[in-house]
């Protein structure tokens, strides 16, 4: 009880701190909050940020680089119109100035009020808050920037300066909906410090530095003060780790500064150890949030240095898996949530799309094997933050090398089947989170397969979190995958429209076989269910040979009890004498005794925030009592 006294004691002595600082008073004022003075610290930093990163190289090479330069500048003309892209894939116009506290597609706005009292989650109203914390984050600053740095882009600059100024009238510190969560204020810092970096490197002088350097260290008082901390951390824990170790870098000596580099290199190393599993695998159970949480331990490896050399063994066991998992056309498999997240903003690479994070990996940790597969699809990370070396690892990367790959993940419960352009992912692990869900779904024994560079079976998606609540359950319920559900009970139970990362009830399978040595591949895993009084269970054998893949599922179930065979399909299939074809695949199922099929529309999603129809297969049938078997064959034409 005196702890919880003491935290509202401080917490009406912020509130009245940051309301005198909205009005312009008060010593977190920007002209009066950095220690020593500001004109002091814009000395300072200008010489910290140009040691951050070897900005103006990058620029010199993207200049000299035809493909490059004419990328920065599309985008820059694209940011100079405010349509951003906000999830990896996707663009939005954002509005000239941009609507800040305004979700872009919902059209709601949060109110500019103090961060604790505001209703970010808005369960039931449609809006995505998601939206307006991505347009937050500032990622367009730095496309406008490369262009200034790149083409000497006056144009840019000026759309740069307006929306800094824009974005600070409208978002005092710790008054609005950007201040609601500590991870935003951390990515939003790393990308400013980018901004500044690339500016300095190029230009020396502009004339927003001043608001942008106190803006920085507002950010760094707020996220040390604000930490997301839990009993079990994830991805907001290591991001406000890595804001920290930036702002510390970036302000050195001065105040506060290395206080925020040594918590945020403690929280980092905690976080190598507390959320990376054994195998090399994040354990939220998502393999995009892997590739987010490898972005983020780069990021404060680039600009710790040696002081975070710690991290270079859970780095490369993070790279060695993203091999393994990684598609043959560079994308990671999406099982389990993809928001589209990322921090960096130097290239147009997908979200998923590993290969920008291979080449940093590759250059940072001379990594061979992350150099050739990422090769010159997405250099501009390495490029900007390491400098044109990176470029000229790409380039030496031996084209013929075999890539090692790694093929059972045993904690995270991870499989990969096939070789060449078949890739298969097959999910027999926990949930995720330590059991608590997370970024995880509700799909252990199903998988994601790629035939011939070709998805045959996919993945339903994530759609939404808080914007749809209804969409986000179904998608990450055990109907939106490739799996058998018995008696209507999934193995696991999704939370309700208030727990939306959350499963309870978890029945991890176990792996009876795996044999990935020669030209054929065999996976077997059986699952128990619980019915209630009673228990069913049913076994999975998985097998592949080039440009064909097959399985079994045999149920033991009590007499009378339903099973669904289901079955999520990718586009152009439909249903010809009782089986599914495409322009790409046949599908062959045999079934028990009175087992039919139908195609179900569904929905689905190919990125955050957008939704589109769907079809899945489902076979039905009912146990006899005894087991019972259901075969499918998918095979390439």
């Amino acid at each position: 009880m005196a702890w919880r006294a003491l935290q509202e004691v401080r917490a009406r002595g912020h509130r009245r701190l940051l309301s005198r600082t909205r009005q312009g008073r008060g010593r977190l004022a920007r002209d009066r909050i950095v220690p020593g003075g500001l004109d002091a610290a814009l000395g300072a930093t200008r010489t910290s940020v140009e040691l951050l990163a070897p900005w103006k190289d990058a620029g010199d090479a993207v200049r000299r680089d035809d493909n490059l330069r004419s990328a920065v500048l599309r985008r820059a003309a694209s940011a100079r119109e405010r349509t951003l892209e906000l999830f990896g894939d996707e663009s939005v116009h954002v509005g000239i100035p941009p609507r800040w506290s305004t979700d872009p597609r919902h059209g709601r706005t949060w109110p500019l009020a103090y961060h604790r009292s505001i209703d970010y989650v808005n369960l039931g109203s449609g809006s995505d808050v998601k939206r307006v914390w991505e347009l937050s984050r500032l990622r367009h600053l730095v496309q406008l920037a490369q262009a200034v740095a790149v083409a000497g882009d006056d144009a840019a600059l000026g759309t740069l300066e307006d929306d800094l100024r824009d974005w600070h009238v409208a978002n005092p510190l710790g008054w609005s909906v950007n201040w609601t969560s500590a991870m935003e204020v951390a990515l939003r810092a790393v990308n400013l410090i980018c901004v500044d970096g690339i500016l300095v490197s190029s230009r020396g002088a502009y004339s927003t530095r001043p608001l942008l350097v106190s803006s920085l260290y507002q950010h760094g008082w707020f996220l040390s003060r604000n930490l997301e901390i839990s009993d079990v951390n994830g991805n907001h824990f290591l991001a406000n780790g890595v804001g920290l170790v930036w702002l510390g870098r970036y302000f050195g000596a001065i105040g506060e500064a290395p206080r925020w580099l040594e918590r945020g290199r403690e929280m980092l190393l905690e976080g190598a150890r507390e959320q990376v599993l054994a195998d090399g695998v994040d354990h939220e159970g998502s393999l995009p949030y892997h590739l987010l949480v490898l972005e983020m331990f780069l990021l404060a490896r680039v600009a710790a240095g040696s002081e975070l050399e710690g991290l270079d063994a859970t780095i490369a066991a993070m790279v060695d898996a993203t091999l393994a998992l990684v598609r043959p056309d560079g994308l990671m498999p999406d099982l389990g949530d993809d928001d589209g997240g990322r921090v960096a903003a130097f290239s147009d690479a997908p979200s998923r799309d590993a290969r920008r994070l291979l080449a940093l990996a590759g250059a940072l940790l001379e990594h061979s094997q992350a150099d050739r597969v990422a090769g010159r699809a997405y250099p501009e990370d390495a490029l900007w933050l390491l400098g044109p070396r990176a470029l000229e690892r790409s380039v030496a990367a031996p084209s013929g090398e075999a890539v090692v790959r790694q093929r059972w993940f045993p904690e995270a419960g991870l499989a990969v089947l096939g070789d060449g352009d078949d890739h298969v992912v097959v999910n027999v692990g926990p949930v995720g989170f330590r059991g608590r869900g997370g970024h995880g779904h509700v799909d252990a024994m199903s998988f994601e397969a790629v035939l011939g560079g070709v998805d045959a079976v996919r993945d339903s998606g994530t759609g939404s979190y808080t914007g749809d609540p209804v969409l986000r359950n179904e998608l990450r319920d055990a109907y939106a995958h490739t799996l058998i559900v018995i008696d209507d009970r999934p193995y696991a139970r999704i939370g309700g429209h208030d727990r939306l990362w959350s499963i309870a009830g978890d029945a991890r399978p176990s792996l009876l076989r795996l044999d990935v040595s020669g030209e054929e591949h065999l996976l077997v895993a059986v699952q128990d269910v619980r019915l209630g009084a009673t228990s069913a269970r049913y076994e999975r054998r998985l097998e592949w040979r080039a440009g064909r893949l097959a399985w079994s599922d045999t149920v033991d179930a009590p007499a009378g009890v339903p099973i669904v065979s289901l079955l999520q399909l990718p586009d152009g299939c439909e249903l010809v004498d009782g089986q599914i074809q495409s322009a790409r695949f046949s599908y062959v199922w045999t079934g028990p005794p009175g087992a039919e099929i139908t195609l179900m529309p569904c929905r689905r999603s190919d990125r955050y925030g957008s939704v589109r129809p769907g079809l899945r297969a489902a076979v039905r049938w009912v146990s006899r009592g005894a087991p019972s078997a259901l075969c499918w064959r998918i095979e390439r034409r």
